[in-house]
């Protein structure tokens, strides 16, 4: 046979377990998409934390959403038993636009929140995205006009 027409090329003779206990291999520096891990995107905020309406918006669905109320009780439900979310007028004047969020399950549940410049939490709740929802202390009043801000949240089942 032959040979003038072959290629010769060179191979690694490393096996598989060669490779894995290789440290040149290494793992590479975190990126900033590793560094937000779900620990980041679940912390719940503590009573001591800047007041935020709600969680920084993940890049994918989270499995439960959290409501926290003012006077520290957490509500927890799962993305998977929304029934629908809604963006309401008002019922009362001088109130502002609500949103209602359905839960169905065992027992139905229904959560109303209020506040002002609600459309960002709308959105992020349509496409399961904050992990918690946070209800302001009467400190809230003095926030800037254009900051998201909840000012109730009430849960109720039937």
């Amino acid at each position: 046979m032959n040979d003038d027409h072959v290629i010769d090329i060179a191979r690694s003779r490393k096996g598989v377990r060669d490779i894995l206990e290789d440290t040149s291999l290494a793992a590479a520096p975190k990126t900033v998409r590793e560094a937000a891990s779900m620990d980041d995107l679940g912390r719940l905020p503590s009573e001591a934390d800047a007041y935020t309406a709600h969680a920084r918006a993940a890049n994918k669905p989270v499995p439960t959403l959290i409501f926290i109320l003012a006077n520290g009780e957490k509500h927890g439900f799962p993305y998977a038993l929304v029934d629908r979310v809604d963006m309401l007028a008002a019922e009362k004047p001088g109130e502002g636009p609500f949103v209602r969020v359905r839960f169905s399950g065992v027992e139905i549940s229904e959560v109303r929140i209020q506040g002002r410049n609600l459309d960002p939490i709308y959105n992020y709740l349509c496409f399961q995205r904050i992990s918690w929802i946070r209800q302001c202390g009467p400190a809230g009043e003095f926030l800037q006009d254009q900051a998201c801000v909840v000012t109730q949240i009430d849960v109720a089942s039937s």
